[in-house]
């Protein structure tokens, strides 16, 4: 299989075992592991990890070095591991604290915040367009803060909701939801 792609021409592999693959973009990591040795893929995520992946993403295709200089959340300061990441999301408008000045960097993030990072990060270099504003989560109300981010997910395909019919924004996410959802 060949395809012509400007004036680069990008050709697929088949491997040992008769399956197609397909080229990909090469990248950096995006996430890592823990001192320890572990990924925790069953592990909630922190705020402040959600922000180091965004960082990490955003400086890879920008082909900048994540700097930064300072932030407007009272509850983040310089010597927090996670303070670059925080203040050059901050100035893309990826991250957003609470009414009352915090970020809360060791908080969880949970579904719906994770899902809210990703439509803003894709945003970034994309045209997103919130044409639906409805979900047939039984659990997302058309008043739900990132309604219109969860229905953009979902009708993109990035999102499948449980079995049951819920998204449960409000719960943790974990690793391995991450992992699905940034590949």
């Amino acid at each position: 299989v060949k395809k012509n792609r400007s004036s680069n021409e990008v050709k697929s592999k088949t491997d040992a075992n008769g399956v197609i693959m397909l080229p990909s973009k090469k990248h950096t990591a995006y996430i890592f592991g823990y001192p320890d040795s572990t990924f925790r893929p069953n592990g909630n995520m922190t705020r402040a990890e959600a922000s180091a992946i965004f960082a990490r993403l955003i400086s890879e295709e920008k082909g900048e070095k994540i700097i930064g200089t300072s932030t407007d959340f009272k509850d983040v300061s310089k010597s927090d591991w996670c303070f670059s990441y925080i203040s050059y999301l901050e100035k893309y408008d990826i991250i957003k604290g609470y009414s009352d000045k915090t970020f809360r960097p060791d908080d969880y993030v949970s579904r719906a915040e994770f899902v809210a990072m990703t439509v803003r990060y894709y945003d970034l270099f994309n045209d997103v367009s919130f044409t639906a504003t409805t979900v047939k989560y039984t659990d997302v109300p058309s008043s739900y803060w990132a309604v219109k981010e969860i229905a953009y997910a979902k009708n993109i395909g990035w999102l499948n909701g449980y079995a049951d019919g819920t998204f449960r924004g409000d719960n943790n996410i974990t690793r391995a939801e991450v992992v699905a959802v940034v590949n």
